[in-house]
């Protein structure tokens, strides 16, 4: 059975070691989103169970719903908690991680496609594949640029998440907030990824 690693040449292999962790990094930031979502929402609709015309947020509607329905039940019950901020984009943000997490977490194959130097990590583009159209520009393969926008992404919805879990003034959540988020974030992703700084 052909795996990734097969088609890795021997010259191209360190290429891909920096690629890898941040595909790890991105897949845990997606289930972070996902778990600290959960968290915040689950909590405020029990302490505050919704009208009749909020009843698509119901609890019973949130267990059962899909990952993708997820993104939007958060920006509903934010706005419903009057958290203050810009979640406009929140949504298309989270479309972006869930895509490129897909791509990688249900392809039942992977090709290592180096060109110039940069790795890239693609699945078979066939027709109607819709881990294939849903990536940007309909790309069928991930590079190290595209997977570092899609951690991106995945921090500034942790900081909507948890700034929505500060405001509502939930107590401890399934992830420690280091700084806590005490602010509305900027209604779009940055541009960069900017570091922690790191300590001798």
């Amino acid at each position: 059975m052909h795996l990734l690693s097969d088609s890795i040449t021997d010259d191209d292999r360190h290429l891909y070691g920096e690629l890898a962790i941040n595909v790890l990094d991105m897949l845990t930031l997606y289930d972070r989103v996902l778990d600290s979502i959960g968290w915040f929402v689950t909590g405020w609709l029990r302490a505050h169970p919704p009208r009749e015309e909020d009843a698509g947020v119901a609890l019973e509607t949130w267990t059962r719903g899909r990952d993708g329905d997820r993104a939007a039940a958060f920006v509903q019950v934010s706005a419903l908690a009057e958290v203050p901020g810009n979640r406009t984009h929140f949504v298309n943000a989270f479309k972006r991680v869930k895509n490129a997490r897909d791509h990688f977490a249900h392809a039942s194959a992977m090709n290592a496609m180096t060109s110039d130097g940069v790795a890239r990590i693609g699945i078979p583009h066939y027709a109607r594949n819709p881990r294939v159209n849903g990536l940007d520009a309909r790309r069928s393969s991930l590079d190290f640029a595209q997977v570092r926008k899609r951690i991106r992404d995945g921090h500034w919805m942790m900081q909507h998440v948890n700034f929505a879990i500060h405001w509502t003034r939930q107590r401890g959540g399934p992830f420690a907030q280091s700084p806590v988020q005490t602010s509305p974030p900027s209604a779009n992703p940055p541009r960069t990824l900017v570091r922690r700084p790191t300590t001798d």
